[in-house]
């Protein structure tokens, strides 16, 4: 089942890690770095030859309420289907122990032995599934401590805005080439995983060879939430057609005697991917026509972009802690009223519709900073890859990819509702006919399977909340034909770890210059600080990435 997950903490001022920027925060030692030594000046510059990308086939689902005209925009489902699918035949697993290693969200679980939810998923899938869970804040040091040590898990799900070193030199040494089990019509065996769009598989091609299944997720991007209701009260407009009028709407809407602000920012970024929507800056990085890179902090729109947010501080329309907010503190804000924007996804715009019936939200139309549409800033594909540990057995890795087919099951199907859900009367209970987790449901998935593998998300909500659904789907229709992707993004695994320390740096800047303690020239001086700290040697490495993969 799709879920509504507010899981990356990621703004575009993390751009550094979230352009494929080495963390080199904790040093991989030991079996690894012997078994890869350090990489080629080939290896960086991209494949010699490629395999063909898995061959796309649509799977069966249940009809949505409103149904996606393209891969950009999720199926939305008002209710949940009557009827499940059934996506997978014959036996998944053999019995035997499955390790992986996995990012986790959730609290640690109880022990399988006090565990329904964990014991039917080991039943469901005949395996004894062992997960290595690695808290958000801790993965980076988790993954290389296990990287580094002898035993590998037999899954190992990297999340791939995170940057880690010396991931593609590991797809050499530690992790299996999956190429004939998935190149072409080969993914036919998997069905499941052959209805995952072609575009999600370049991220998990990597030197030509696939290298892992994807956790799909949406591209659409965040918008700009809008508390609709007080907009209307106040007689405001919400969806102005240029900058000027943005400002004119923040200045109507901002009262700081009654503790109302029309904006705030979030664990470290100024609404970043919104007003670089509005003023043109790419997505990262901008491709010229002659094959060369421009990232974003170059252009003189991000320059722009950046001037345009001081003069709303001057202008007092920012809440005062912006720039040390973290994102629940804003969410917390949004909801009481005293900011009249989020930006935020389609996820948490779900989470506050249905756990706040008495509020409305909207959200605010793309426009462009001198009028027409701007453009919508769209993420990469996957929250992660997960890839298998290197083995002679083809049959062991069969088997893997059938756990992981089950996994990227469709919303609708059985499949995917036994991930979800798990044991009714346990982990579930269904009113009206609306499976909704119990506590003890959430808690016990803190096994976190499903975070190995996902397939295309869909739009639901167990609490009705059609007229948001309706909203979220009309909007993603409108705003993905002015998507901007990254060009760089699918050559994630390629890194630079000596650029980790400039992360809080720039962000530290960019927040410096909004809020008036350093001049609009200061954001030259942070580009400068980029490209000597590594910033232009990632860009030549990317260059001959895309050039190579162009030929």
């Amino acid at each position: 089942m799709t879920k509504n997950i507010n899981e990356v903490p990621l703004g575009r001022r993390s751009f550094i890690k979230g352009a494929a920027f080495g963390l080199g925060a904790v040093a991989l030692g030991g079996p690894l770095l012997s078994a890869c030594g350090a990489p080629s000046p080939s290896t960086l510059a991209g494949p010699s030859s490629m395999v063909a990308l898995p061959t796309y086939v649509a799977q069966a689902i249940p009809k949505p309420d409103l149904e996606a005209p393209n891969p950009q925009v999720q199926n939305t489902y008002l209710r949940y289907p009557a009827e499940k699918i059934t996506t997978v035949k014959g036996a998944v697993g053999t019995g035997k122990s499955v390790t992986a290693l996995v990012m986790t969200y959730s609290q640690p679980p109880a022990a399988l032995a006090q565990n329904s939810y964990w014991q039917f998923i080991n039943k469901e899938l005949n395996i004894d599934f062992q997960p290595v869970l690695a808290a958000a804040n801790d993965f980076s040091a988790k993954f290389a401590a296990t990287m580094a040590g002898s035993d590998i898990p037999d899954m190992v799900s990297i999340p791939v805005f995170l940057g880690l070193p010396r991931v593609q030199e590991m797809y050499k040494s530690i992790f299996q080439d999956l190429s004939e089990f998935l190149s072409g019509d080969a993914i036919k065996d998997y069905p499941n995983l052959a209805n995952i769009d072609t575009d999600t598989w370049k991220y998990c091609r990597v030197d030509g060879k696939i290298i892992g299944i994807p956790a799909q997720r949406p591209t659409i991007g965040r918008p700009f939430l809008v508390r609709k209701d007080i907009f209307d009260k106040l007689g405001v407009n919400y969806n102005p057609a240029n900058a000027a009028e943005f400002e004119e709407m923040c200045k109507a809407v901002t009262d700081p005697k009654a503790n109302r602000y029309a904006l705030s920012g979030a664990a470290g970024g100024w609404c970043d991917d919104n007003f670089a929507g509005m003023f043109g800056v790419p997505n990262g990085w901008r491709h010229e026509s002659n094959g060369s890179l421009i990232r974003d902090i170059e252009t003189e729109e991000f320059k722009e972009s950046v001037a345009f947010r001081r003069k709303l501080w001057e202008g007092g329309y920012w809440h005062p802690d912006s720039a040390n907010q973290q994102t629940a503190n804003a969410q917390a804000l949004f909801v009481s009223g005293n900011i009249m924007t989020f930006s935020e996804g389609f996820p948490r715009w779900s989470t506050i519709a249905s756990g706040h019936p008495d509020i409305d939200i909207d959200a605010m139309k793309n426009f462009g900073a001198n009028g027409g549409d701007g453009t919508q800033l769209t993420s990469r594909p996957l929250f992660s890859v997960t890839s298998l540990k290197k083995t002679e057995d083809k049959e062991r890795v069969k088997e893997l990819l059938r756990i992981l087919d089950y996994l990227c099951a469709p919303f609708g199907s059985q499949e995917n509702f036994n991930i979800a859900f798990g044991v009714e009367g346990s982990t579930f209970e269904v009113e009206n006919g609306v499976p909704t987790l119990t506590k003890k449901g959430s808690a016990e998935k803190g096994v976190s399977i499903d975070r190995l593998a996902n397939g295309p998300q869909s739009l639901f909500s167990p609490v009705p909340i059609d007229d948001s659904l309706k909203r979220q789907f009309e909007f993603q229709v409108a705003i993905a034909p002015i998507g901007v992707s990254d060009p760089a993004g699918q050559y994630w695994p390629i890194t630079v770890p000596r650029m980790a320390s400039l992360d809080d740096q720039i962000t530290s800047g960019i927040t410096a210059v909004i809020t008036g303690r350093k001049p609009v020239d200061h954001v030259d001086e942070l580009a400068n600080t980029w490209r000597n700290g590594g910033g232009d040697e990632l860009r030549k490495k990317l260059e001959a990435a895309i050039a190579a993969d162009a030929k």
